[in-house]
């Protein structure tokens, strides 16, 4: 289920990076998942400095992720942990992460999601943190939103749930002028 093939991106393992071609529209599936399942499902090892959930996009554990400067990107973040919530934000702040990341953030009906007006100026979007997965009843909680990737050198996708990105839950984002060449890479 963690090996979404990614239309328009070139993969490389040995950089763990993705690379997404010049085209203004990206689509991303991250899964927020444990490092024993990721490693079970990629054959790579997770990043010394995780201590807890990891992100895997297009096979990879927290990839380097090289999108065009202008692109709309449609993150879809889907939960396979049973046991943690998870989320995922892109962001202007990186590490290290504080683990103080929820004070921007209130209790909903959804769990937690951005408190209106407190505006955390790091972040380009908030979405509610998923609930954990049900194994036992065979489905995972997902949520999808689309950002505009500004022409910041550098973004950060990360884990707003509290310790998590501090736990290493995140991954760069660098933003390039979309001079790469067009591939569609399952894996």
């Amino acid at each position: 289920a963690t090996k979404i093939p990614l239309t328009g991106a070139s993969v490389s393992q040995s950089s763990n990076s993705i690379t997404f071609s010049s085209s203004s529209s990206v689509s991303i599936t991250a899964f927020a998942i444990t490092q024993e399942n990721a490693t079970h499902t990629t054959g790579m090892q997770p990043p010394s400095y995780a201590q807890g959930d990891v992100f895997v996009i297009g096979g990879l554990i927290d990839p380097t992720l090289y999108i065009p400067a202008g692109a709309s990107v449609t993150f879809t973040v889907v939960n396979m942990d049973n046991a943690m919530y998870n989320d995922l934000v892109v962001s202007t702040v990186g590490p290290p992460f504080a683990s103080n990341m929820s004070q921007y953030m209130t209790w909903s009906g959804y769990g937690m999601g951005m408190m209106a007006g407190s505006g955390f100026q790091g972040f380009l979007y908030m979405m509610s943190v998923l609930s954990p997965a049900n194994y036992g009843g065979g489905w995972a909680f997902t949520y999808s939103y689309t950002v505009t990737v500004p022409s910041y050198a550098t973004l950060w996708y990360v884990c707003t749930y509290p310790g998590h990105g501090m736990g290493g839950m995140y991954g760069e984002i660098v933003t390039t002028t979309g001079t790469t060449t067009s591939t569609t890479t399952s894996s």
